[in-house]
């Protein structure tokens, strides 16, 4: 599960780029124009990807100064960010990540991410061995202190997830004496060597969790590079791309007009729209005058040529959709044949 885990920001100065290659996912979810100077002209906030450039939204002083935006950005994606006007422009949203790193750090109730280990509360379940044998005239409750330090359970308790944390001081025993004179060990010294052992047994599991994680990774990586031929590529964004034939026409990129024929359908087979016979559709690829995977997913196809295109929801109509053909987070599965081009 993918879950929004910390702020995202960045300030866009007036007329200067930000390119960047997306480190991981992340929401860009609000624009506000920042009040420096007098100037009330419009500022147009913009994103480039894929060398395809789009307005994102304008704001103008006294008129529209925030906007609320809802643009995801995947990880390994080449993107370049900018205001172009008078005024600059703050851009926050949020990091995403998947929730399910953390399963398995929670040490205790109140101790449940890996920069925690060591708190008070050192209760580790499945380390419950118990010696009942006290050795006789030791100063110290030597079985308390050996199970601390190796991270076991202080009760066996299931409640006692629900008790307040208590600050943990080992006290000689009545009635005992020191020996050849030494000094007693402070329970700050004895809490430090439990959060030095509690770290040692926690460092393994952090390590092999990365680990699987990993082998994860590469096994979908296989299992994807298998199933794609040499006419599949899936671009960072997302979008798969299939050429079903390849014509031998002039070949469309940005800024070029292009009229093509085309079936749409929802990923349970539905068709939503199509374009099969009459008046075939034309647009300007690059320009936004349809979804971004359209745009991307027509830049280099020749005419003549046929393909089908797999369009997450990021680059169609998101989480809203477009009722009552499409609903939210849909991904479409386009078959377009490319009629004509016409350069600019």
């Amino acid at each position: 599960m993918v879950s929004p885990l910390s702020f995202w920001g960045l300030v866009l100065e007036p007329n200067k780029s930000y390119s960047q290659v997306v480190e991981s996912d992340f929401r860009i979810s609000m624009a506000t124009l920042a009040k420096k100077g007098n100037s009330n002209k419009p500022v147009i906030v913009q994103v480039t990807v894929e060398d395809s450039t789009f307005n994102l939204c304008t704001l103008q002083s006294g008129h529209t100064e925030n906007q609320p935006l809802e643009i995801y950005f995947s990880e390994g994606e080449e993107i370049s960010l900018q205001a172009v006007g008078d005024a600059a422009v703050h851009l926050t949203g949020f990091h995403y990540v998947d929730t399910a790193l953390m399963d398995g750090t929670r040490r205790t109730s109140n101790n449940s991410l890996p920069h925690n280990i060591g708190g008070d509360d050192m209760d580790d379940e499945g380390e419950e061995d118990e010696d009942d044998e006290d050795e006789e005239g030791a100063e110290y409750d030597e079985e308390l202190l050996a199970k601390l330090v190796n991270g076991e359970a202080m009760e066996e308790d299931d409640d006692e997830d629900d008790e307040d944390e208590a600050e943990v001081e080992v006290a000689p025993k009545a009635g005992s004496k020191r020996k050849n004179g030494e000094k007693e060990p402070s329970a700050k010294k004895v809490k430090f060597e439990i959060d030095k052992a509690a770290a040692k047994q926690e460092a393994p599991k952090e390590q092999k969790q990365k680990e699987k994680k990993q082998e994860k990774k590469e096994q979908q990586a296989a299992k994807e590079s298998k199933k794609e031929g040499d006419n599949v590529r899936t671009l960072p964004s997302g979008l798969v791309v299939e050429d079903v034939e390849t014509g031998n026409g002039p070949k469309a990129k940005k800024g070029s007009t292009v009229a093509v024929r085309y079936i749409g359908k929802l990923s349970n087979g539905k068709v939503f729209d199509s374009n099969v016979k009459g008046q075939p559709l034309s647009f300007t690829v690059g320009k936004g005058e349809v979804i971004k995977g359209w745009d991307m997913g027509l830049d280099g196809m020749t005419v003549g040529s046929k393909r089908k295109l797999t369009i997450p929801p990021a680059l169609a109509y998101g989480s809203r959709g477009a009722p009552p053909e499409i609903p939210p987070n849909s991904t479409l599965h386009f078959e377009v044949k490319l009629l004509s081009v016409k350069k600019k």
